[in-house]
């Protein structure tokens, strides 16, 4: 018990205690606990004061209030900015954490993990493609052995030597295609770093600051996320309650983080166009035919073509790149990380199905 001067001029007893309670964002912090009393005036002990002041973070004003009780007093006066369950309180990660050197593709436990993965998707996607055509095969020789235009034995025979011949045609060139998806792989993901370089080197630094703790780089950052590593972060943050929310941010984190790809990927596939029209077209110019209205450009029926193609490949990126970033929010949902990757590459697989069978099919009535 110490006596303080009070402001009307009367010494009152009182209690000092400090206590810091924390509300998440805000803080409620219990300044001074006295009782009122003087020694002209009976202590009651039964009311005591409170007095509470209120540090919000958007004014520097302070808020006191009376009460009869601490808890009281508390419960009076929830904090203004709680966290909702539909927010995620950022972190303070470096900016530019996720992006990776210029030279990580070649290094010799990534060359490995990149090879044995194009080597399997480019497999894999050759057995679902032999097997699919092995299906529609089987209904159609069922359908002419219905209609009694074979017999069982004659398409059963049919079947085997068409598929037997698929089969060696597979096996011929594996081989080729895997080669070819391992050094479009490559080539995508060089093209990629030295555009993640070229802006990152115009993009202006203040002085004093290093990339990591530069707000110009915000943008950037959000560019060479890793989609893998920002999936567990989120969920880290939220203890794993809040998988809607999570799922619904990484939409946005995933369509960021893949524009550099897909436009490195577009990047290499119109190259790949380009030089084949060009060496089709010197081919023709050399065999003869280059003068024929078909094939000259300045008729444009060729420059027709490559703008098409262009065009059919812009919209084919664009799709697949936005049912990537579904697939990545839909997967987060599920399993956050592993998910997140699953479900964006299968987003992205299923779409460019559906475009090359689009393409195929059309390429099918152009030559009927």
């Amino acid at each position: 018990t110490k006596q303080l001067p009070h402001s009307h001029g009367r010494n009152i007893p009182a209690i000092l205690m400090n206590n810091c309670i924390d509300s998440g964002l805000d803080s409620l912090t219990l300044y001074r606990h006295h009782y009122v009393g003087s020694t002209a005036e009976p202590l009651n002990v039964q009311q005591p004061r409170v007095e509470l002041c209120h540090n919000s973070s958007r004014s520097n004003t302070s808020v006191s209030i009376l009460s009869t009780s601490p808890i009281t007093a508390i419960s009076r006066f929830p904090p203004p900015s709680t966290p909702r369950s539909t927010s995620i309180v950022p972190t303070k990660r470096p900016y530019l954490d996720d992006l990776r050197p210029f030279r990580a593709q070649f290094q010799p436990q990534q060359l490995i993990l990149s090879t044995l993965r194009c080597s399997l998707l480019t497999v894999s996607q050759n057995l679902t493609g032999y097997l699919s055509d092995q299906l529609n095969q089987d209904a159609h020789y069922e359908e002419l052995v219905t209609s009694g235009k074979l017999t069982e034995e004659e398409a059963e025979l049919a079947a085997s030597a068409k598929s037997d011949g698929d089969w060696d045609a597979i096996l011929e060139t594996l081989p080729r295609k895997v080669v070819l998806a391992i050094l479009k792989y490559q080539s995508v993901t060089f093209c990629m770093r030295c555009m993640e370089q070229f802006l990152l080197a115009m993009t202006p630094t203040k002085a004093g600051k290093s990339s990591k703790h530069d707000k110009n780089h915000r943008f950037l950052d959000r560019l060479t996320k890793d989609a893998f590593s920002s999936a567990l972060r989120k969920d880290a943050r939220t203890d794993g309650n809040e998988r809607y929310t999570v799922g619904r941010q990484m939409v946005k984190t995933s369509f960021y983080s893949n524009i550099l790809p897909f436009l490195a990927d577009y990047t290499v596939q119109q190259i790949i166009l380009l030089g084949g029209y060009y060496m089709y077209y010197h081919k023709r110019k050399i065999s003869g035919d280059g003068n024929t209205a078909a094939f000259s450009v300045l008729n444009g029926g060729m420059f027709f073509i490559i703008v098409q193609r262009s065009c059919e490949l812009i919209v084919s990126r664009f799709a697949c790149l936005s049912m990537s970033s579904l697939g990545a929010g839909v997967g987060t949902f599920v399993w956050p990380g592993w998910g997140t990757t699953l479900g964006g590459q299968l987003g992205d697989g299923l779409t460019a199905n559906f475009f090359d069978k689009e393409k195929d099919g059309k390429e099918a009535d152009n030559s009927e």
